[in-house]
C-alpha cells in the first residue's frame, strides 16, 4: 500500500517526482522493521537489532557501537531491498491490472486535490467485480 503512490507515479509518468517521498520512507521503515524487529526475513533470521529504547541500530548516525557484523548489515539492507522491490513489483501490478480506476481517481484528484471516503467508493462501484 505505501509503494502505491511511487508506483503509480513511474506507471502513469515513466519517472518519480518528490511527491512519492514519504511513502517511500515509510514502506523502507516498515521493511527495516520487518527484518530487524520481528525476525521476519529467512536470510537474517530471528534475530532483534533493536536497543533497548526501541531505536534500530543500524548505521553509524545514532554514534553507538553496533554488536552485529558488517556482513549481517549489508545482510539486512539486502533483505530490507528485496522487501521493498516484492512490494513494489505487487503494487505495479495491482496498478496495471486496474489502470482503468487508476486513471478515473487521478483525473478526479486533478479536479479536487483531495475526495472523502463517499465519493471514492462512488467512483470505484463501477471497477468492482464482486458485486
Amino acid at each position: 500500500v505505501a509503494l502505491g503512490g511511487y508506483a503509480s507515479e513511474k506507471l502513469v509518468f515513466g519517472e518519480l517526482t518528490t511527491g512519492a517521498a514519504d511513502d517511500l520512507k515509510r514502506a523502507t521503515d516498515i521493511a527495516r522493521s520487518l527484518v530487524v524487529r520481528y525476525g521476519m526475513s529467512e536470510k537474517v533470521g530471528p534475530i532483534s537489532l533493536v536497543g533497548e529504547n526501541g531505536l534500530i541500530f543500524l548505521g553509524k548516525e545514532l554514534g553507538a557501537d553496533k554488536d552485529y557484523s558488517e556482513e549481517t548489515a549489508s545482510l539486512v539492507d539486502s533483505e530490507v531491498g528485496k522487501f521493498l522491490n516484492e512490494a513494489y513489483a505487487q503494487a505495479k501490478d495491482i496498478l496495471e491490472k486496474n489502470r482503468e480506476a487508476l486513471d478515473t481517481i487521478a483525473s478526479e484528484l486533478m479536479k479536487k486535490e483531495s475526495i472523502e471516503r463517499d465519493e471514492f467508493e462512488k467512483l470505484m462501484k463501477k471497477f468492482r467485480t464482486d458485486v
